[in-house]
């Protein structure tokens, strides 16, 4: 957007190529490609390199938000067991566990390789804690295909639908660079703050 207002004030007075530089100082590069005629031009892409933002975030039976936390980068074993490890004690303290003092806590995740091992590396995370209790931690992988049977997907799904929403109605926000390096920088610290808002809550209660 700070491109444009420079653009609009200069009388639009700019050339192709002074509009490329100040484009590449925004988005780093410009790719370009070529077809034959009649055919649409396809750039292919290695993939991302940039630090992404991860939701970790667990639900009970009963559709009550438990522990949500957001993760840079990739999510490697060892922080999923860190989030289960913490997820098992959250449980413990909640409200709905207090009906239920003789059950186990069962955490379930789906079958994706950064899930294996799950269970051995929180115990070992629990236990340097000091956790007692750990006769009652449990965990359950779905077998593979099976989303259906996962309560944290459909909570997923509605907190993309309403991310997606928030990007438009706050379009003026997110083009505005503000106080940050880049513009990725500045729309990953809102979507930070929206996860870490009420947002998510309302999206589980749907």
């Amino acid at each position: 957007m700070s491109k444009l207002k420079e653009l609009v004030d200069e009388a639009c007075c700019m050339t192709l190529e002074q509009l490329g530089d100040r484009l590449r100082s925004d988005l780093a590069s410009i790719n370009e490609g070529w077809s034959r005629i009649g055919e649409r031009a396809v750039v292919r892409l290695s993939p991302s390199k940039r630090s992404n933002l991860h939701v970790h975030g667990g639900v009970s039976g009963r559709s009550v938000l438990i522990l949500l936390q957001t993760h840079d980068g990739s999510v490697k074993k060892q922080e999923n067991a860190r989030f289960m490890a913490d997820l098992f004690v959250a449980a413990l303290r909640s409200e709905e566990y207090e009906e239920l003092q003789s059950a186990n806590v069962v955490v379930v995740t789906d079958n994706g390789p950064a899930h294996s091992e799950m269970e051995r590396l929180a115990r070992e995370h629990l236990a340097a804690d000091g956790i007692v209790n750990l006769h009652k931690f449990v965990v359950l992988r779905l077998g593979p295909y099976s989303p259906m049977l996962n309560a944290i997907e459909g909570c997923c799904n509605s907190l993309k639908a309403k991310m997606r929403r928030f990007m438009v109605e706050s379009k003026h926000e997110v083009l505005v660079r503000g106080e940050y390096a880049t513009f990725t920088e500045h729309r990953v610290q809102l979507i930070k703050e929206v996860v870490g808002s009420d947002y998510w809550a309302t999206c589980v209660a749907l």
